[in-house]
């Protein structure tokens, strides 16, 4: 649970959202204790214990109240607690931010046993997508372009019969932000238990998804990727030429923030990681890696620490060390508002 409170944390609307006080969030217990929680986070350097919150969490999801037959709290997967908490703000953020988390996948489902099928169409919101990585991927990119295209066999109501189906997904609108799981933990029939896989999964600081999305949406956003190639280009001819020449200041821009906070480019920067070290989704241990500023931290429980992007990178997976779990990215610096920029 400490690792999703603050992943969310990391997010600087949420807490913006919430002591907005709204009537959505004033009839909300959750989100109040939520807002609570933030602010004594914010205000202090010791550690916080998240009671208050934890008993809203079990009320709106009894699964993280268990305990074991000793009585003591069960381990419970990180990336249930974080899919609660942005079920319960989903519900609740002004119109601002109604995309501030959620997207939009488009799916196309055709029988591959009926010559010339045209497909059904169909939309739906996300709010996480989903990172498979089984068989040959070793990557992010990969792992997701696995989950866009897939092939499975199904009973076909035209055929009568079993048939093969090919379901395609492609973005059809970007949220402000986007979180990846990483499907670490696969149900295993031989030991009636959940399982990790190990293997390493790389994935990137900067991450274009352009290429999942529609072609609706490429032609949207166009213009920004434009702009942000100038501004790419403009920034590596700066470096070409050194420190040591003397360079014009760079004329302010004032960032047009849309009124409805979202994507625009098909560019993230990673901003933040939710690791798990251990084998069984039962046991093992969380920790969240959270981009404040220019610097990474590492915040395990009580103990925050500074490291490096190599020590980010470095949890594509090491055997049983920390492995990134779910990644969270976002569309522009929290400061400057401007869009990210690719390098």
């Amino acid at each position: 649970m400490n690792s999703a409170i603050e992943m969310v944390r990391t997010v600087p609307e949420v807490k913006e959202a919430i002591l907005a006080d709204t009537p959505a969030v004033k009839n909300n217990r959750f989100l109040r204790a939520l807002g609570e929680l933030l602010l004594s986070l914010d205000s202090t350097r010791e550690a916080v214990t998240p009671f208050p919150f934890w008993s809203q969490l079990i009320t709106v999801n009894p699964t993280f109240g268990e305990r074991s037959e000793e009585g003591h709290m069960m381990q419970h997967d990180a990336q249930e607690a974080l899919s609660t908490m942005l079920q319960q703000l989903a519900g609740a953020l002004p119109s601002k931010y109604a995309r501030l988390f959620q997207g939009t996948v488009q799916q196309t489902l055709k029988c591959g046993d009926i010559p010339d099928d045209a497909g059904n169409v169909s939309s739906a919101p996300f709010a996480m997508l989903q990172c498979n990585i089984g068989g040959e991927v070793q990557t992010l990119e990969a792992g997701l372009a696995q989950s866009f295209n897939e092939t499975f066999d199904a009973r076909s109501d035209v055929l009568g019969r079993e048939a093969k189906f090919t379901k395609t997904s492609r973005l059809s609108a970007l949220p402000e932000y986007l979180f990846v799981h990483m499907v670490r933990f696969s149900w295993k029939n031989d030991i009636q238990k959940k399982a990790k896989i190990l293997k390493p999964i790389t994935f990137p600081i900067t991450l274009d998804v352009a290429h999942l999305c529609t072609e609706e949406l490429n032609k949207e956003m166009k213009p920004m990727r434009q702009r942000i190639g100038e501004r790419r280009d403009k920034e590596v001819e700066r470096r070409k030429r050194g420190r040591a020449e003397q360079v014009e200041p760079e004329e302010a821009v004032s960032e047009v923030v849309p009124l409805e906070l979202h994507n625009e480019s098909g560019y993230y920067e990673l901003c933040g990681v939710i690791s798990h070290k251990g084998r069984s989704s039962d046991g093992g241990h969380y920790v969240y890696w959270g981009k404040k500023g220019n610097h990474w931290l590492i915040y395990d429980d009580q103990h925050v620490a500074e490291v490096s992007e190599e020590d980010i990178l470095r949890l594509r997976g090491v055997g049983e060390a920390h492995i990134a779990y779910v990644l969270l990215y976002r569309s522009r610096e929290p400061t400057t508002k401007k869009p990210v920029v690719p390098f």
